[in-house]
């Protein structure tokens, strides 16, 4: 369960009094019963997850993380091209 779910004011109050609720009956042992339509939409969610390629992770993990494996790269020439100037 998300706290970031709403961005402030009331909406966020009451979420986080919920969420309050939720962890003082899982406290005393009780269970949590989630709302259908709530357990419907992330079932849907699932669904889609499951349907992503593992390639297409992999991409955008490349993706992501080559910006910063090319400035350490440069930056390594860069270290070594000052000692061999040295």
């Amino acid at each position: 369960m998300s706290e970031y779910r709403f961005s402030g004011g009331p909406e966020m109050q009451d979420w986080l009094e919920q969420l309050e609720g939720i962890a003082t009956r899982l406290g005393d042992g009780k269970t949590h019963d989630y709302d259908s339509a709530e357990l419907a939409r992330m079932d849907e969610v699932e669904a889609h997850l499951k349907v992503i390629p593992l390639s297409a992770v992999w991409k955008a993990v490349f993706r992501f993380s080559a910006p910063a494996l090319i400035f350490l790269a440069l930056l390594w020439g860069a270290v070594l091209l000052l000692r061999a100037l040295k």
